[in-house]
C-alpha cells in the first residue's frame, strides 16, 4: 500500500531513516525501563558460578548468533573482500 506512493527507490531513504530512528527509540525505551526497574528480587546476578570454559563457549555462542543474524551482510560484503 505504501510502495505505489513512492516514485523511485531513492525516496526509500526517508523510510529507512525513520525505521532507524524508531529502532533507536525502542532500544532507548527498553534500556530506560530496565534501569528504572532495577534489580529484581529473587534473581541471582552472580557470574562467578560459571567456569572459564563456560564463559568461552558462551562467547562463541554469542558470536555465532550475531553472525547468523547478519549472515547476508557477511556473505555479500565481507567474504568478497577476502576472495
Amino acid at each position: 500500500m505504501l510502495r505505489p506512493q513512492l516514485r523511485n527507490f531513492n525516496s526509500l531513504s526517508g523510510i529507512s531513516f525513520l525505521a532507524a530512528v524508531m529502532s533507536l527509540g525502542y532500544s532507548t525505551i527498553a534500556t530506560g525501563l530496565t534501569i528504572h526497574n532495577g534489580k529484581q528480587p529473587g534473581t541471582v546476578y552472580n557470574v562467578d558460578q560459571f567456569s572459564t570454559a563456560d564463559a568461552v563457549l558462551s562467547g562463541f555462542n554469542s558470536l555465532g548468533i550475531i553472525a547468523f543474524a547478519y549472515g547476508s551482510w557477511f556473505n555479500y560484503i565481507v567474504v568478497p573482500i577476502y576472495i
